[in-house]
């Protein structure tokens, strides 16, 4: 887990130094002055923070504060035909809170608040046990039901449900009147509150997230049998260059065996779930032996999405990015920022994780090794080494912004390693930020991007910004054009549309 401590600077306090006799007139002088300069300095600085928020403060006050303050003063007035405009204080409020189509309107609101919210969470919860006990065959079912609200726009389900509860042509209607019922008035007085909680209902509800404790997953691995681990295992000889020791006849044989006992376990769990994408934590593994590696890796060589230490974020990322890159030349793979080269040369990052680098990306046949691992406290976990392929690539991070979602990518060039890199043990990539590390750096930073990120060759900048155009989701570029300086007026801009765009 990598942590960011952000630094300020340090200010060193020296000793007061003696003066010469004589000079203390001067010296007083010369510290009054500095104390001077000091406080005009910090006048100086928020002079400028005023005049900065100064066109602000000025709207603000014009389009906000001025018509709620004329509203407050208008509804203090009464105007009639006969008397004209007179001041009356506050006759119109006790009108209003005395109007009885005005109470029931809030009756209304508040039974719609104590009926509404229950029935939501109760709906919710009652999708969430039949999508964990039905059959994989029904779950898929129940979840395209409960993904669909949040597919669909809400003004397009507003008149999505219109329609279906028109009086004259709705099929709701029709169907009731082939059924000798007659008309129902669903969006008539009596009906319209039922009607619009159920337009609320379906349009918020949503669906549900799975979380399982690790020993579930151990007793599907269990359940594997001995003969289809070691018919994967073989396969792993044929796919790939494993080192003697894992062979069969080798001394750790075993491990590379139960590997491939995780990998069978892990994938039918996935398929039985109708899962497309997972994360696993090493901090519990339960009766695991080892900490998945070249399942994990194998996995998202198919297309399964994944994300390291339970990061659902960066798993649902990587899913929709190999959906997007299917069938095109390249690959797409988890991945982290691991080292940075800043000496001679080019600056480059060097990505890697622990063990999770998906095959797909690879230049060469992958390398099948066993490597201690000192987090975990488990065996030694099984894994693929190589070296990513070279080529343009982009790495994308999605960030949780609280009210929204922002995705970041960084236009890259992968390079080779300039020299071999026998004492890492984990796949990676080599790759030179566009338009310089220190810019791309400073416009990540910026941009609040993430530590998970994910590295493709398959899918570039256009298809990502079609994707967040289709998807509304904010996309910031950073590429050979990008200068920090930009990049952050970019983000304020961004910031006031989505805003607004939220409020519309």
């Amino acid at each position: 887990m990598s942590l960011l401590r952000q630094q300020g600077p340090t200010a060193a306090v020296p000793l007061p130094r003696p003066t010469p006799q004589g000079g203390g007139a001067q010296a007083a002088g010369r510290k009054a002055g500095r104390r001077t300069g000091r406080l005009s300095g910090r006048t100086r600085h928020k002079a400028m923070g005023l005049l900065l928020v100064t066109p602000f403060g000025l709207l603000f006050l014009a389009f906000l504060v001025a018509p709620l303050v004329y509203a407050f003063w208008l509804s203090l007035r009464t105007s009639t035909l006969v008397g004209g405009d007179h001041f009356s204080w506050f006759t119109n409020y006790k009108q209003t809170f005395t109007d009885p189509h005005f109470l029931s309107g809030v009756r209304r609101v508040i039974v719609f608040g104590l009926v509404q919210i229950p029935v939501m969470l109760g709906l919710a919860l009652l999708g969430a046990l039949i999508i964990d006990e039905v059959s994989s065959r029904l779950a898929k079912v129940f979840r395209m039901t409960l993904f669909m609200p949040y597919a669909v726009p809400a003004v397009i389900g507003a008149l999505m449900w219109g329609f279906l509860y028109s009086p004259t042509f709705g099929p709701v209607n029709s169907l009731s009147h082939a059924l000798g019922l007659g008309k129902v008035g669903l969006l008539g007085h009596s009906l319209m509150l039922t009607s619009l909680g159920n337009i609320v209902t379906w349009q918020w509800t949503g669906d549900s997230v799975n979380t399982y404790a690790v020993n579930d997953l151990v007793a599907v691995v269990d359940a594997v049998e001995d003969k289809e681990a070691a018919e994967l295992a073989a396969e792993y000889v044929e796919s790939y260059d494993v080192v003697p020791a894992l062979r069969p006849g080798g001394i750790r044989h075993d491990s590379l065996l139960y590997a491939a006992r995780l990998e069978l376990g892990l994938r039918g769990f996935l398929t039985e779930g109708g899962f497309t994408a997972f994360t696993t934590n090493f901090e519990d593994l339960g009766g695991l032996r080892q900490l998945p590696g070249i399942a994990v890796q194998r996995l998202m060589a198919d297309g399964y999405g994944f994300g390291g230490e339970g990061d659902w974020k960066t798993s649902a990322l990587l899913r929709t990015m190999k959906v997007m890159g299917a069938g095109r030349p390249g690959g797409t793979s988890f991945m982290e920022d691991y080292t940075y080269h800043l000496g001679p040369g080019t600056p480059r990052v060097l990505g890697a994780h622990m063990l999770e680098v998906c095959p797909s990306v690879a230049a060469d046949r992958p390398r099948c090794e066993i490597h201690p691992l000192s987090i975990g406290g488990r065996e030694d976990p099984v894994r693929l080494v190589f070296d990513a392929a070279e080529g343009p690539a982009v790495v994308v991070g999605l960030s949780d912004l609280g009210d929204r979602f922002r995705l970041t990518a960084n236009a890259v060039d992968v390079m080779a390693p300039s020299q071999p890199l026998p004492h890492l043990p984990v796949a990676r990539a080599v790759w030179k930020p566009r338009p310089s590390l220190a810019e791309s750096a400073e416009s990540w930073l910026l941009a609040g991007a993430p530590h998970h990120t994910v590295l493709s060759s398959a899918v570039d900048l256009e298809t990502l910004t079609d994707f967040a155009a289709m998807a509304g989701v904010e996309l910031l570029t950073i590429d050979e054009n990008t200068t920090s300086d930009r990049l952050a007026k970019e983000i304020r801009w961004n910031a006031a549309y989505h805003r607004l765009a939220q409020a519309l």
